[in-house]
């Protein structure tokens, strides 16, 4: 009875293992290099500048072929007029310097609220918020300073590859 179960249970998962399928994606990487490497797959956002010219132009990639890329908006952008793939950085650390900065009013507040209901001590803010506030506000200031993107010229060390199967 065991080995008829596990034989059709077997047979199950030989046969789901053929329905996969692998989406196409367009592979930048830097040659040589494990960790240098970016996907994107149909249905990504993709940041690019063409040869030629400054502008950052953005779309969301909906066909991979072997050429160029077609996005949502029935623009056929072909891999040969790229000039500069650009990688958008920094997310997480300026979503961590955003709540350091929402974190500053409601630590004024509660601190002014506890001398004011509980303890009466005067002055209304303890000193040390302050200086925590001011290092939240640094923090905050530092990451909006971070570069949002980093740009990766497909022309030097940087390849643009279609994987398509």
């Amino acid at each position: 009875m065991k080995i008829r179960f596990l034989l059709v249970f077997g047979l199950v998962l030989s046969q789901l293992t053929s329905f996969a399928q692998m989406d196409p994606f367009i592979l930048l990487e830097k040659p040589g290099k494990q960790k240098s490497r970016v996907r994107y797959y149909p249905g990504d956002e993709i940041y690019w500048k063409f040869k030629d010219d400054k502008t950052t132009y953005n779309s969301i990639i909906a066909v991979i072929s072997d050429s160029s890329f077609t996005t949502d908006q029935a623009l056929t952008v072909p891999y040969v007029e790229i000039d500069q793939v650009l990688i958008p950085k920094g997310g997480g650390l300026k979503a961590v310097g955003l709540n350091a900065f929402w974190a500053i009013p409601p630590m004024i507040v509660l601190s002014a609220a506890n001398n004011a209901f509980n303890t009466g001590r005067s002055p209304l803010v303890d000193e040390e918020v302050w200086y925590i506030s001011a290092v939240f506000a640094s923090i905050s200031g530092i990451f909006f300073l971070l570069p949002d993107e980093k740009s990766r010229n497909l022309e030097n060390k940087w390849r643009l590859i279609p994987i398509i199967h």
